[in-house]
């Protein structure tokens, strides 16, 4: 009897329990499956990144509703701190509850930007362990898609929040380690304009996180700003 492919759900999950435990080697396998998975859905939703021959799951397949939390994941001792960016060292675990027919778009979305934040992430944690500017270049344009995607569809959540501001962060902190200063600053101004009320609504732990990067970027960019 041939055995179904994991769906996009199974392989988050795998990943963010590997990178949780520390077992890094063991997460390329799965992370190159999730990759494929995540170019079929995100292709489906006309994205505009090539697709593979096979669909994300089996026709006909009961489909999950889901919600979004955050795990913390355990970072090596490792100075990640890069100017005023501290890297936001957390995996997005995409738990679900049973449901019947379609997933909703909003759904798919928000599942193609969180699997693709975390894949980032992981390689933004390779390219610090290693040093490595490849994987560095490779966590910024998955930030980015998923940046991207998020701006254009989601956005009403909590978690949303959480999402858009982890995404503005990392990118921050990786254009600094490629000493891509311009769009570091970028980042930095978007980081600075954020709506305090999204940012208190968060639970207490990513509050105080995000507002204290909030309040760094405002200090950094009137530091900056020429004299009146």
């Amino acid at each position: 009897m041939a055995h179904s492919n994991p769906s996009l759900l199974d392989l988050n999950f795998k990943i963010v329990s590997l990178m949780v435990h520390g077992d890094h080697a063991n997460v390329y396998p799965v992370l190159r499956l999730a990759l494929s998975q995540l170019r079929i859905l995100v292709a489906s939703l006309q994205i505009g990144v090539d697709a593979g021959p096979e669909p994300m799951v089996a026709p006909g397949a009961d489909q999950p509703t889901e919600t979004i939390h955050v795990v913390p994941v355990q970072m090596p001792a490792i100075n990640a701190d890069q100017d005023i960016f501290t890297l936001f060292n957390h995996v997005f675990h995409i738990s679900h509850h049973g449901g019947h027919g379609a997933p909703t778009e909003e759904a798919r979305f928000r599942l193609a930007v969180s699997g693709m934040y975390n894949i980032a992430l992981f390689l933004h944690q390779e390219g610090i362990r290693s040093g490595k500017c490849t994987n560095i270049i490779k966590a910024r344009r998955y930030y980015a898609v998923a940046l991207d995607m998020l701006k254009a569809v989601l956005g009403n959540r909590t978690e949303d929040a959480v999402l858009e501001l982890a995404l503005l962060n990392n990118l921050g902190h990786a254009e600094a380690l490629l000493a891509n200063g311009q769009q570091a600053s970028a980042y930095l101004e978007e980081l600075a304009s954020v709506n305090l009320h999204r940012v208190y609504a968060m639970p207490p732990q990513f509050a105080d996180f995000f507002s204290n990067v909030a309040c760094l970027a405002v200090t950094r960019i009137f530091s900056l700003s020429p004299a009146a």
